[in-house]
């Protein structure tokens, strides 16, 4: 089992990492940069480490405290507005950057492809989802309909790599709003997701009206499956 290393202040931020690796079935450890703890968390058989940093400069400092004992890859998760330090991050060595409010279904993917990239030995991690006649490439981000590659939005690529995640079974509006959206109340735009999952009906499926893969299960939500 993967171990992944979250160096997180918010406590918001911290519960929906720590869904989100329970579902991809990775172990999840938290602390922070000020935790007496995190010298020996930090020499744990670590496969990620996920920082929450809002300035460059501070970041640059707290690299200095980790890299030279930890050599698992990095992903910083940053707020909206600083995405001019993406670069910055990028040439501390930072494997990926990912913007807040999270959006769960991205940063799962986003995961996948640095622990493939990373661990290409270790079976655990995948790097293609499938259902039917649909492929999506996690590492390339490429979605492929019987071979052939196809145009989707971002939202989506979300969309899509939930459902397949989560195949056969019911997924609700407003869990869709939480994890692909990032909504973090109930009812909110409700709307939002029926725009959304008709424009992916129509990016995925021969008949949008008749589809074969992605069913509203009506009162409740949607219902990603293949085909009888």
């Amino acid at each position: 089992m993967s171990l992944i290393l979250g160096i997180v202040e918010d406590r918001t931020t911290r519960e929906i990492l720590q869904r989100a690796f329970s579902d991809l079935g990775f172990e999840f450890i938290c602390t922070t940069f000020a935790s007496s703890d995190l010298p020996e968390k930090l020499k744990l058989p670590i496969s990620l480490v996920l920082v929450e940093t809002r300035r460059g400069q501070e970041f640059r400092d707290q690299c200095k405290r980790f890299k030279p004992i930890c050599s698992a890859p990095v992903m910083v998760l940053i707020s909206r507005g600083d995405e001019e330090s993406i670069t910055n991050y990028k040439q501390l060595g930072v494997a990926d950057c990912i913007i807040k409010p999270l959006r769960v279904s991205e940063l799962k993917a986003r995961i996948r492809m640095i622990l493939a990239t990373n661990h290409p030995a270790n079976g655990h991690e995948q790097e293609r989802l499938q259902c039917h006649r649909l492929e999506v490439d996690l590492v390339k981000r490429r979605v492929y309909k019987d071979g052939k590659e196809i145009t989707v939005t971002r939202t989506g690529y979300r969309l899509l790599l939930y459902f397949l995640e989560h195949q056969s079974r019911v997924v609700t509006r407003d869990e869709l709003l939480h994890e692909v959206w990032g909504y973090t109340r109930s009812g909110e735009d409700r709307n939002l997701v029926e725009t959304a999952i008709r424009r992916l009906r129509k990016e995925i499926e021969d008949d949008p009206k008749n589809p074969e893969c992605l069913h509203t299960i009506w009162g409740v939500g949607y219902r990603f499956e293949e085909p009888d």
